[in-house]
């Protein structure tokens, strides 16, 4: 299996927009978070929990040589963390709602990476699915009435393909339908990408 695909099994406004409640009552943070690259067709979505797990997903010119999972980097005191992976870095820090973060590829060439959390009950979030011994990842940004979504398909064969969201991009109790067509293969095949 590709390592690189393992399954998984600013302002006050924008903080009190993300931030939910806990059991307890308590403000949290929120724990998706989506952005983009300062240039390019680069997108992510980092998961934070006690660990910091991101998704870099890249577009039609970068979807088979940017697509990666970082996962479960130590995140310091002061919100810094730095993932490595097969000779790619990814460094950054948390701040508040705002995850900020450098990629350097094994070239030395760098993106800088901005985004901010989401709301758990809005369309904009990071969604898997498990499918061909690789994790499918769609990172969503925007809001209902104008979300965004950018995909890629992988399989244990290191093949990539992008993914489509069909149309209109709706959230079900399945998840976002989506669809993809292999490489090589002569019709699409379609599935659903859930929530992480």
């Amino acid at each position: 299996m590709n390592a690189r695909w393992s399954p998984i099994p600013c302002c006050l406004a924008l903080s009190l927009f993300v931030v939910g409640c806990s059991d307890d009552g308590q403000l949290r943070p929120a724990r998706v978070r989506v952005g983009t690259a300062d240039m390019g067709d680069v997108v992510f979505g980092a998961v934070v929990e006690d660990r910091i797990s991101v998704y870099v997903c890249g577009g039609p010119q970068t979807f088979a040589t940017h697509t990666r999972w970082f996962r479960d980097g130590e995140i310091a005191d002061d919100g810094s963390f730095t993932i490595e992976l097969e000779g790619w870095t990814l460094a950054g820090e948390l701040e508040g709602e705002v995850v900020t973060a450098e990629l350097r590829d094994p070239d030395g060439a760098t993106l800088q990476l901005e985004g901010a959390g989401v709301t758990e009950d809005g369309v904009a979030g990071l969604y898997t699915a498990n499918v061909d011994g690789c994790t499918t990842g769609v990172v969503v940004r925007g809001d209902e009435n104008d979300p965004k979504a950018q995909g890629t398909w992988c399989d244990d064969q290191s093949n990539f393909a992008q993914v489509i969201v069909l149309e209109p991009l709706v959230l079900t109790d399945m998840g976002i339908e989506v669809s993809v067509t292999k490489p090589g293969a002569t019709m699409a095949t379609t599935f659903f990408v859930e929530p992480v």
